[in-house]
C-alpha cells in the first residue's frame, strides 16, 4: 500500500513540476513581448535614429530662419539709416537756406515765394525716402517668403509675409502721392487767395498723416503676427531660446523704423503748417516773423 501512496506522490509532484515549467514559460514570453512593446526596432524606430532625425530636420529649419532673420536685419539696419539721414539733411538743408534768406520785414509775396520753395524742398525730400524704405523691406521680405517656401509647410507664414509687402506698397505709394498733391496744390497759391491756399495744405498734409499712421499701424500688426507663428514654428521644430531671440530682435528693429518713419513724416508736416501760417506775419502775429521762426520750428522738429 506505502509503495502505491508514494509512486502517486511522485507522479502528482511530476506534474506541479511541469505546471510551474508552464508558467515560467509563459512568464517569459510575456516579458519579451513586453520588451517588444517598449523597445523592439520592428514596432518603433530606434530613439536615436528619432533624435538624429530632429536634429537634421532642425537644422535646415534653423539655417533658413538664420537666413530670413538675418536678410530682414539687414534691411532694416540700412531701411532706418535713410530715414535718419533724410531728416538731418532736411534739418540741415532747411536751416541753411532760410536762416540765410530770412528777412522778417519781407512782403507777404516775398514770404510766399520762399515757402513754395520750402514746400517743394520739403516734400520733395520724403520721396527718395519713402522709395528706399519700401524697396529695402519689401525686397527683404520677398527673399524671406523665398526661403520658408522651400522648407515646406509654411504657407501661412509665407501668406503672413505677403500681406506686408502688399501694406508697405500701397500704403507708401499712396504717401507719394499725397505728398505730391501737397506742393502741386499749394504751387499756384497767390497773395490775395493765402488763407483758402493755406487750408487745403493743412488739410492735405493731414491726410499724408493720416495715411503715414494708417501704414504703421497696419504694417506693425501684420509683422507682429508674421513674428508670432514664426516663433511657433521655431518651437515645433525644437529650436532653443536663441531662435525667439532672434526673431524678437528684428521685430524690435521693425518698431523703431516704422517709429522713426512716422516722426520724419510727422515732424515734416507739422513744420509746414507751423511755418504756412506765418506766411503772412500779420495774419498770425507772430512776433519773430515767418523767416525768424524757421530756424527754430525745424531746429526743434528735426533735432
Amino acid at each position: 500500500m506505502w509503495k502505491i501512496a508514494l509512486t502517486i506522490l511522485a507522479v502528482a509532484l511530476a506534474e506541479a513540476q511541469d505546471c510551474e515549467a508552464d508558467e515560467l514559460q509563459l512568464l517569459q514570453g510575456k516579458k519579451q513581448q513586453d520588451g517588444q512593446m517598449v523597445g523592439d526596432s520592428e514596432q518603433f524606430p530606434d530613439l536615436d535614429k528619432l533624435g538624429k532625425m530632429a536634429n537634421q530636420l532642425g537644422g535646415v529649419f534653423g539655417k533658413g530662419l538664420k537666413t530670413v532673420t538675418g536678410k530682414l536685419d539687414g534691411a532694416l539696419n540700412i531701411a532706418n539709416s535713410k530715414v535718419l539721414m533724410a531728416v538731418a539733411k532736411t534739418n540741415s538743408a532747411l536751416v541753411r537756406d532760410f536762416e540765410l534768406g530770412a528777412n522778417a520785414n519781407g512782403s507777404i509775396s516775398q514770404n510766399l515765394t520762399k515757402f513754395k520753395a520750402l514746400l517743394n524742398k520739403t516734400t520733395g525730400s520724403l520721396m527718395p525716402t519713402f522709395t528706399a524704405v519700401t524697396q529695402q523691406v519689401t525686397g527683404a521680405l520677398s527673399a524671406a517668403q523665398s526661403t520658408l517656401g522651400t522648407l515646406g509647410k509654411q504657407e501661412d507664414l509665407v501668406k503672413k509675409l505677403d500681406s506686408c509687402v502688399q501694406t508697405a506698397n500701397q500704403k507708401v505709394a499712396s504717401m507719394k502721392m499725397k505728398a505730391e498733391e501737397v506742393a502741386g496744390d499749394f504751387a499756384p497759391a497767390a497773395e490775395d487767395k493765402l488763407e483758402d491756399a493755406l487750408a487745403g495744405m493743412d488739410s492735405k498734409l493731414e491726410a499724408l498723416q493720416e495715411e503715414t499712421t494708417s501704414f504703421t499701424q497696419d504694417f506693425d500688426v501684420n509683422f507682429k503676427g508674421f513674428a508670432s507663428d514664426l516663433t511657433g514654428a521655431a518651437q515645433d521644430e525644437f529650436m532653443g531660446a536663441d531662435a525667439a531671440m532672434e526673431i524678437g530682435n528684428v521685430t524690435e528693429k521693425v518698431e523703431m523704423l516704422l517709429m522713426n518713419f512716422q516722426s520724419m513724416v510727422g515732424n515734416a508736416t507739422s513744420g509746414l503748417k507751423t511755418c504756412g501760417s506765418s506766411v503772412d506775419t500779420a495774419m498770425h502775429k507772430a512776433s519773430k516773423g515767418f523767416f525768424g521762426k524757421i530756424g527754430d520750428v525745424f531746429g526743434h522738429i528735426f533735432r
